[in-house]
């Protein structure tokens, strides 16, 4: 591999970049039954994490990590917060 600097080369005034050199993210909804292991699974993801709990206990299983940070809505007392805690709050038993 060749590690000499090469100039910025620019395509209507944007840098080209190689793809491994870009951040990449990762945005998704894990939903299931409480203790299944949806946080657990969530943060074996890399870098730094960003969680929304809306379950009381829901971060207890990673409260050791230090990647990880939290907004907890569990006891936010709004009515998103209320929808989100039932079995089925976006209707997708029904569409799975």
């Amino acid at each position: 591999m060749n590690d000499e600097v090469k100039p910025e080369i620019k395509i209507a005034g944007l840098p080209i970049q190689r793809a491994s050199a870009k951040a990449h993210r990762i945005s998704l909804l894990l939903w299931g039954d409480a203790g299944t292991g949806k946080t657990s699974l969530a943060c074996t993801a890399p870098g730094r994490k960003l969680l929304l709990n809306f379950d009381v206990d829901g971060d207890s299983s990673i409260a050791h990590r230090d990647d990880v940070d939290v907004i907890d809505f569990s006891s936010v007392g709004c009515g998103i917060t209320e929808k989100f805690k039932s079995s089925n709050p976006l209707g997708l038993k029904t569409v799975l």
